[in-house]
């Protein structure tokens, strides 16, 4: 720091011993007087000489120091003015932390302070006594400044002030008069630093920006009541949650009109706490329509201002939160319910049956007004898709669609729910505010009470079958995860029942056709184990032992009802099936009367979980098979004879021809020439033929008797035959 004036400094340190002096013997005479006082009254002692003579010592010295102090002011009055005025405008000027600057009516500077020059960065001596004009920036204003004082007691300005190092420094001055005894003895200036403002300034600016990003971030709306007025000022983010762009809230009753009836007493009955004294404080939790969000959960705090008893507080959206916890609570019921739907569609196939009680169950476990199934189906042009409700459950009759026609048949790209057909055709969850869903949609919704709506597709076979879908007509509710995967997960077990349940449908309808099938075939049908146990009989195969199918299940047929010689070629062929082969072949079926029935079995591997298991086995009666192929062979035997017949009476005609034509020849012969010398040869020729004749007539007679003998078939060697037709060929 800069050394002040050293005769100003002793006389400042003078008047400080004075004082102190003063201040000591002052103190000493009244400490003495006090314990005379005291020694008087309570002991009884009184005053001695010494405590006279003490007493007027005190009294001299208080006259003394009185005498001091008038030729001290005296003194003072008798220096002169400017110089007292000096002193103290340089206490004050070394006391100020602002630029300030004395100067006189024509604009030299006289004095300066220390923060001056260290704001400025020039010397003491390279300012004073130059014009203040040198060191400002005017901006283009230039004017007098005792002049300017002359007509007003103080100027506020704002200029710049040029650095020692080229600068331009922002300042804010204010010219004031200094007057003595009326006349204008110069100008104090005081120089205000800017950029510390505005270094200030943009560090606010800066943390209101943070503020307001802090307050958006968290969703905090901020909020002052006046309960005199009612009157509710909110800032735009808690007016934009509410009311939206175009909407006012000027009051508590236009903020409650955004406030279900349901809480409207839980926020009155903690305001009424905190206005009559009984809460220091307002927090409370309310459910507020938000225009562009649905219903939004608010977390209201405040508390009373201590001077004018207004209500100051913040507004914060806590929906994820209280949508949260709202999910915890329900989670488990809600699963509960699918789980008990599950449970009743696992243990049958009648989903219609118990699908009243799958949505009872979810309805009551989400709290909403309704739960429904849509199912799809064409026109009867066989092209535009319709679905129509049927299924429903509700809280009150009065809320029932069931009976509502505009449900039944209805089309999604007439009434307005093409969107519907893409997003849920999509496999995609629909749902939200009946507010932000499309005009069509709102309208169609609309008129049945709809606030907001839960949707999931029912997807059979991976075909979309239908929808199931959640309403609340009280309240534009906004669905916690939970609740979405809980209506998909009912989705989804919904069509794995209806697709079981069509699958148990056409299993049954092709089972009673198999069946009808097997109980009217002209053939006998069984299906063993792989115990040899009989499975399943249909009623041909029963006929043929004499039994019913019922009485015939669970019985052994390769013991019971097949004979000792067949067992070797029934295992055979068991093995072959074991083996996963098909093989066919001939046995006979023991008649419980005892008769035995040939029959033409074909077996089929069974395979049960992909292992062996028996057969099922076709049983083919061949008794009339055989009659028949014993007739087709006789009839063979008879055509061979008949032509066997027809050969040996062309041959045989040929054999008789021959020797009766050489008869006739020699005896012709004979009559002409009786004489003729070759007429013995011609007799013996004709006994010869003669002879051949009677063989021919021998065979013939032999032929009758073969064919009118019975001919036993006999098995006969194939080696022997081949042998004897050898011989004859040989």
């Amino acid at each position: 720091m800069e050394p002040s004036n050293p005769p100003i400094d002793l006389r400042q340190r003078a008047n400080l011993y004075r004082r102190a002096v003063n201040i000591v013997v002052i103190g000493f005479g009244l400490v003495w007087l006090v314990i005379i006082q005291i020694r008087w009254m309570v002991f009884g002692v009184a005053p001695v000489g010494m405590d006279i003579f003490i007493g007027l010592a005190f009294l001299v010295i208080l006259w003394a120091l009185m005498l001091e102090r008038r030729a001290v002011e005296a003194a003072s009055a008798a220096e002169d003015p400017n110089d007292v005025f000096n002193h103290e405008l340089e206490d004050v000027l070394a006391s100020m932390a602002d630029l300030m600057l004395v100067i006189s009516s024509d604009g030299i500077i006289q004095q300066i302070n220390r923060a001056t020059l260290d704001t400025l960065g020039y010397s003491r001596e390279q300012m004073i006594g130059q014009p203040l004009g040198f060191f400002l920036i005017h901006n283009g204003t230039n004017f007098s400044v005792a002049d300017t004082l002359r007509q007003q007691n103080r100027l506020r300005v704002t200029r710049s002030f040029r650095a020692q190092s080229g600068h331009l420094l922002p300042m804010a001055v204010t010219y004031t008069p200094i007057t003595r005894r009326g006349a204008l003895q110069g100008v104090l200036c005081v120089a205000q630093n800017l950029s510390e403002v505005e270094s200030i300034r943009a560090q606010l600016h800066l943390t209101n920006q943070r503020y307001n990003a802090a307050i958006n971030y968290s969703r905090l709306g901020v909020f002052e009541y006046h309960p005199n007025t009612n009157a509710l000022v909110v800032d735009s983010n808690l007016k934009l949650l509410l009311a939206g762009k175009s909407g006012e809230i000027k009051t508590l009753d236009d903020a409650l009109m955004f406030i279900p009836m349901e809480d409207h007493h839980k926020l009155y009955t903690a305001l009424n706490h905190v206005l009559n004294g009984k809460e220091d404080h307002i927090d409370v939790e309310v459910r507020a329509h938000s225009v562009s969000n649905g219903l939004r959960w608010l977390q209201v705090r405040g508390a009373l201002s201590p001077g004018d008893g207004r209500l100051f507080g913040t507004l914060m959206d806590v929906t994820d939160r209280k949508v949260a916890q709202d999910s915890l609570a329900s989670s488990d019921s809600v699963m509960g319910a699918v789980a008990h739907a599950s449970e009743l569609f696992l243990h049958s196939s009648d989903w219609e049956r118990h699908l009243n009680d799958m949505l009872s169950e979810l309805g009551r476990s989400v709290g909403v007004s309704r739960v429904y199934v849509f199912r799809n189906h064409l026109a009867a042009d066989g092209r535009t898709l319709l679905t129509s409700q049927i299924a429903e459950w509700a809280t009150t009759k009065e809320l029932s669609q069931l009976d509502n026609p505009e449900l039944q048949g209805v089309d999604y790209v007439r009434d307005g729910l093409e969107r519907w057909m893409r997003e849920l055709g999509a496999n995609e969850t629909i749902y939200g505010v009946i507010d932000a869903f499309p005009p069509q949609e709102q309208d169609f919704f609309g008129r049945q009470g709809i606030m907001s709506m839960l949707v999931a597709p029912i997807f059979v076979n991976n075909q979309w079958w239908g929808l199931i879908g959640f309403d609340d007509c009280n309240l534009p509710r906004v669905w916690s995860q939970s609740t979405i995967d809980a209506v998909q997960l009912a989705a989804d077990l919904l069509g794995a029942a209806i697709f079981r349940a069509d699958a148990d449908r056409e299993l049954e309808s092709g089972r009673e056709f198999i069946l009808s099938i097997m109980n009217n075939l002209g053939q006998g049908v069984m299906v063993v184990d792989g115990t040899g146990k009989l499975v399943y009989v249909n009623p041909a195969y029963a006929q043929m032992i004499g039994l019913t199918p019922n009485e015939l299940v669970d019985k052994r047929y390769t013991t019971e009802f097949t004979t000792d010689e067949d067992r070797d070629a029934l295992e055979y062929n068991r093995g072959l099936r074991a083996r996963g082969m098909v093989s066919s072949y001939t046995t006979h079926i023991r008649h419980i009367d005892g008769h035995l029935t040939e029959v033409l079995v074909t077996g089929v591997p069974r395979l049960v979980n992909g292992r062996y298991d028996g057969a099922y086995c076709v049983v083919a009666d061949i008794t009339e098979r055989r009659k028949l192929e014993e007739q087709r062979f006789e009839l063979l035997l008879e055509r061979e004879r008949v032509r066997l017949m027809s050969d040996f009476v062309r041959d045989i005609s040929h054999e008789f021809r021959t020797p009766l034509s050489i008869i006739q020849t020699s005896l012709y012969l004979l009559k002409r020439k009786p004489d003729h010398p070759q007429a013995n040869t011609r007799i013996d020729t004709i006994g010869a033929q003669a002879a051949r004749l009677n063989r021919l007539v021998d065979d013939l007679m032999l032929m009758l008797e073969l064919e009118q003998a019975e001919i036993t078939p006999r098995p006969l060697s194939l080696n022997t035959l081949a042998g004897h037709v050898i011989e004859h060929i040989g």
